[in-house]
């Protein structure tokens, strides 16, 4: 099989390390992010990386009808106007029917879209994204005062419970520390951090701005925790990375969560937050958080679906 990869924006941060993978099996594939109307013709199977931009213009197309067709779908598309009015007209003029297999990565996400366009349901399936372990170097590290955040800085990541959870855990035990990693992505998060601090007089919050990858092993070799208080997430990929580097999650009960971590893990009220870190309802163990993701989530051990999903196809 040939098989060729197009994602949109030029975005493919989540599919990258898997077709590297798949490449290593021996897979036919091919990666394009923007001139890729001259390889559709010489594929087998295409896979469209978000529903955005070339993915319509591909489905659209007149040439397209012969070719097996992959479609994952993130998070935030069911959720953005832009990609909304993309999937309406897709739906409204039945190009979805090119569509062999749409891919989520959680069954939460899968049931949302099913429920705004009905005709997903058949063809869907839910694989969830994998790591590449190689990549998250581990530490075995010990229960330390250092939080990390890690993330950009926007609405959906909730940033007001963060700190919420952080003023409460501070009533009793002040020497806890948060660093904050990410950029600000929506102005009023970063003017709202600053009114909190300056009001709340909440210390030892540490705001680090934008860290590379590369960069990220290093700078977090000395952090014990890592932190989630999202509305919502898809599979929380950060969080997974870091637990491969052996940090213990702590990790706002979104929709979905339980399906995806231990409820050990998890918390609602910034009070259960506090019970998590200090009161030892989780005997912290740095070989099991790498293990949880080793068997659950990595390319080493569950690159398998994807070859079952290439198969099928």
């Amino acid at each position: 099989m040939k098989i060729c990869i197009i994602c949109a924006a030029n975005n493919n941060n989540f599919i990258k390390d898997i077709g590297i993978a798949l490449k290593k099996k021996n897979y036919n594939i091919n990666g394009y992010d923007n001139e890729f109307s001259a390889h559709i013709s010489g594929s087998d199977i295409i896979w469209l990386e978000w529903f955005d931009g070339s993915t319509v213009q591909v489905l659209m197309s007149p040439k397209s009808s012969t070719k097996k067709y992959i479609v994952r779908l993130h998070r935030y598309e069911l959720f953005t106007k832009r990609t909304i009015a993309q999937l309406d007209e897709i739906t409204k003029l039945g190009y979805y029917k090119k569509i062999d297999k749409l891919v989520f990565v959680s069954e939460y996400i899968r049931q949302i879209g099913i429920e705004k366009y009905p005709w997903m349901k058949d063809i869907s399936v839910v694989i969830p994204n994998l790591i590449d372990m190689d990549k998250f170097p581990f530490i075995e590290r010990e229960e330390g005062n250092k939080l990390l955040f890690l993330g950009k800085l926007a609405y959906v990541k909730n940033i007001p419970l963060l700190l919420a959870c952080m003023s409460e855990l501070h009533k009793k035990y002040p020497g806890y520390e948060l660093h904050i990693v990410g950029s600000i992505w929506e102005e009023e998060i970063g003017q709202y951090l600053c009114n909190f601090i300056k009001k709340t007089g909440l210390k030892n919050v540490y705001f680090r701005g934008y860290v590379d990858n590369k960069d990220l092993p290093g700078f977090t070799a000395k952090m014990s925790w890592i932190a989630c208080t999202s509305i919502i997430e898809s599979q929380g990929l950060g969080i997974m990375e870091c637990m491969a580097m052996g940090m213990m999650p702590v990790i706002y009960n979104f929709g979905g969560a339980e399906d995806i971590f231990p409820e050990k893990f998890l918390f609602i009220h910034p009070c259960e937050f506090s019970e998590i870190i200090r009161y030892g309802y989780v005997r912290y163990s740095s070989h099991e958080y790498r293990y949880f993701v080793l068997n659950n989530y990595s390319i080493q051990k569950k690159l398998h679906l994807y070859e079952d999903l290439l198969k099928e196809v």
